[in-house]
């Protein structure tokens, strides 16, 4: 395939509705090649209809063992929404990673998209320990407790986690270009 027909091509895409207890609420989710063809952007989309308080519970996520998020508490809601493609989530990007071996990962979304992208991030470290990881998180809430925030800065690393307001592409420029550790 052309250099130019996988830029920005659509890999795999997700599209659930998911009971959170929130009325019609839907998540979707899709991979695409970057345009530097060395990287995987996995970007999530979550829509949600009721601005409900949620509790927090226990972080269940695939790849990621009991003993690992002990005491990691996450958003209910936002769990049980990424739970609903994470399987998917996972397939989708091992078998794209077996086509192209080598790429780095990039996990992103903005605002409650924010929230499935630090936990698809997460998993995504957790399910391909060699692969380097990058999250880039816009208007995030509040996803998981401190000790959530602590697994997440473990299996991703400090230097691989982006939180801002900012341009999303001003800042993926900027970052994609420096070298992945």
């Amino acid at each position: 395939i052309p250099r130019d027909t996988l830029s920005g091509m659509i890999i795999g895409k997700n599209s659930s509705p998911s009971s959170v207890g929130a009325p019609r609420s839907q998540i979707s989710s899709q991979v695409s090649n970057l345009p530097d063809l060395t990287h995987l952007l996995y970007l999530f989309r979550f829509e949600m209809r009721s601005d409900a308080t949620y509790p927090l519970v226990q972080l269940n996520a695939p790849g990621i063992s009991e003993d690992a998020s002990k005491g990691c508490l996450v958003h209910q809601g936002f769990q049980h929404a990424f739970n609903s493609i994470s399987e998917d989530v996972v397939s989708n990007i091992s078998a794209q990673l077996q086509l192209t071996p080598g790429y780095n990962l990039v996990s992103t979304g903005h605002s409650l998209g924010a929230a499935l992208a630090s936990l698809g991030g997460t998993t995504l470290a957790a399910n391909f320990p060699g692969v380097p990881v990058r999250m880039y998180t816009f208007g995030q809430p509040r996803t998981g407790n401190a000790d959530y925030a602590s697994l997440a800065e473990k299996l991703v690393g400090t230097n691989n986690i982006y939180r801002g307001s900012g341009s999303f592409l001003t800042c993926v420029r900027e970052n994609l270009t420096k070298d992945m550790p």
